[in-house]
């Protein structure tokens, strides 16, 4: 029998594994950005197997699903200011998330630190941070059809995978309404 790798030009015939690319962006990324966000699904005390330790018992964490649109700016990187199903693990944002879950009412804020001048981690997470009422203006005009976010004005980021459009929250009606 003949190997089906025996016709292949050159001496290695086989592809080159890469690590797949992000298809969503990280919060340092949509830091400042207006975001309107819809939680989808909670899912509590997952195990992270990415930080145990042998011999202590596993930490777990919870995870929010949502569907995320960034209103004032398309993320740098992206061609989209769409994300959908995109994964949330920070608790300060699950918190300020998790009420509308069973609305399914979209939540509009700027992501920001809880100390701004200091570096994300632990005692320092992501939020959203109270609208403005040009905030909420601007998201009603976005909603309406009105506004396009910009492309790429964030702060300087690697350069990310394309992402694919999912269909827009604000399809279909008002979400504030």
């Amino acid at each position: 029998m003949t190997s089906p790798f025996s016709t292949a030009a050159g001496n290695n015939p086989f592809a080159v594994a890469v690590a797949p690319p992000s298809t969503f962006p990280k919060m340092a990324g949509l830091n400042g950005l207006l975001l309107l966000v819809k939680p989808i699904k909670l899912e509590e005390n997952l195990i992270n197997t990415r930080f145990s330790k042998p011999g202590q018992a596993p930490q777990t964490y919870d995870r929010l699903t949502a569907d995320v649109e960034t209103i004032d700016a398309v993320p740098a990187g992206f061609d989209s200011n769409v994300f959908p199903s995109m994964y949330i693990s920070g608790t300060r944002l699950i918190t300020q998330l998790r009420g509308n879950l069973a609305t399914g009412q979209p939540v509009l804020g700027r992501l920001g630190l809880f100390k701004p001048n200091e570096i994300p981690g632990a005692g320092n997470p992501w939020g959203l941070l109270e609208p403005t009422e040009d905030d909420v203006q601007l998201a009603l005009r976005y909603v309406n059809g009105t506004h396009k976010p910009s492309g790429g004005v964030t702060p300087a980021a690697p350069k990310l995978a394309v992402q694919t459009a999912g269909a827009p929250l604000h399809q279909g009606g008002n979400p504030f309404a």
